[in-house]
């Protein structure tokens, strides 16, 4: 929604058929087509792309294979490569922790995974405040607590108020 209308063309992938239909829904532009596609393998040809950017799906890995994620993120980030031209911009967002003073990864894994992108990928990270805003707290409870579970919806209720911090993370190289 927010790059369409800065881009020529957009190609959006998510490997889950219901997200795609969701962005369909949010997001009609012209010059955007969705598609169903793993990461790691994305149905474009080598080296087309000015810009590739990964949207809170890396991060996943690492809950989804806890023992064995390295391998699978070095799949998606090769793949990203390949589709990457040799002076495009790669660009992977990810959480530094939500409902959090201060911006840190939520657990070992995504820790490990932020070290792995900026000492062995040579990414770069900047640090976003991305807080959500609401129109009271009870549906800051209501929301954070239906997205996030029952742990989450007990830290805004004792936050008590209409705005959650989030603190997103953000990985880039040229």
């Amino acid at each position: 929604r927010y790059l369409a209308p800065h881009r020529g063309v957009v190609r959006a992938y998510d490997n889950a058929p219901h997200m795609i239909d969701r962005a369909r829904l949010k997001a009609a532009f012209q010059n955007v087509t969705y598609n169903v596609a793993d990461n790691a393998k994305l149905p474009e040809a080598d080296a087309c792309a000015d810009f590739v950017i990964g949207g809170w799906t890396i991060g996943h890995l690492t809950g989804f294979h806890p023992e064995g994620f390295r391998p699978l993120v070095e799949d998606v980030l090769r793949e990203s490569r390949r589709v990457a031209k040799p002076d495009a911009t790669m660009v992977i967002l990810e959480t530094l922790g939500t409902c959090t003073k201060e911006p840190a990864p939520p657990n070992e894994r995504l820790a490990a995974l932020y070290g792995m992108l900026e000492t062995e990928w040579g990414f770069q990270r900047e640090i976003l405040s991305t807080d959500y805003e609401f129109s009271s707290v009870e549906e800051a409870v209501r929301v954070m607590g239906f997205f996030f579970g029952e742990p989450m919806a007990e830290r805004v209720k004792t936050l008590n108020a209409k705005v959650v911090p989030e603190w997103t993370g953000a990985w880039f190289r040229d």
